[in-house]
């Protein structure tokens, strides 16, 4: 159950991917992998500052 749940959702990303190349270009998409890796990262270190105050 739990794999034909994995193999959906790789296959909803690709398919939201070959959408998103449709409309936009490389760059685009690679604008929007480098902001989610800040966000990733800024929520990352806000996380290990608020556990350090408790």
């Amino acid at each position: 159950m739990n794999r034909k749940r994995d193999i959906n959702d790789w296959l909803l990303w690709l398919m939201v991917f070959r959408i998103f190349m449709d409309w936009y270009g490389w760059k685009s998409l690679l604008l929007c992998l480098v902001g989610a890796v800040v966000l990733y990262g800024a929520t990352r270190i806000i996380d290990e500052r608020m556990r350090g105050k408790e």
